[in-house]
């Protein structure tokens, strides 16, 4: 089972082709993060807007387990977007479970 993330950020400048490219430069120097099993999924959705859905295994993990995980992935896509793009912003955030109908809403 997975506990599912999706966001939204919006860059400016119609740049979000070159944002994604920062951010999978970051990730790609943390070959080490998170867990086997783990999925992350980007696209750019606009010229200004990026998808991210970052899919954490959760295995045998409780819940709480497998947050930190997931807040480490959104902290180094913070920091990646931060360093040329430091008018981004959050569109949307959902949590939850894989096959779950209801999604929670991050802040």
């Amino acid at each position: 089972m997975y506990i599912v993330c999706d966001l939204t950020y919006a860059v400016s400048e119609s740049r979000s082709t070159e944002a994604l490219k920062m951010i999978l430069e970051t990730l790609s120097k943390k070959l080490l993060l998170g867990a086997q099993g783990d999925t992350l999924n980007m696209r750019a959705e606009t010229e200004d807007t990026i998808e991210v859905q970052i899919m954490a295994l959760k295995g045998s993990c409780s819940f709480e387990e497998v947050v930190p995980r997931i807040n480490e992935y959104l902290s180094l896509i913070s920091r990646a977007l931060e360093t040329s793009f430091p008018d981004y912003r959050v569109v949307s955030s959902y949590i939850y479970l894989d096959g779950e109908e209801t999604p929670y809403l991050l802040c």
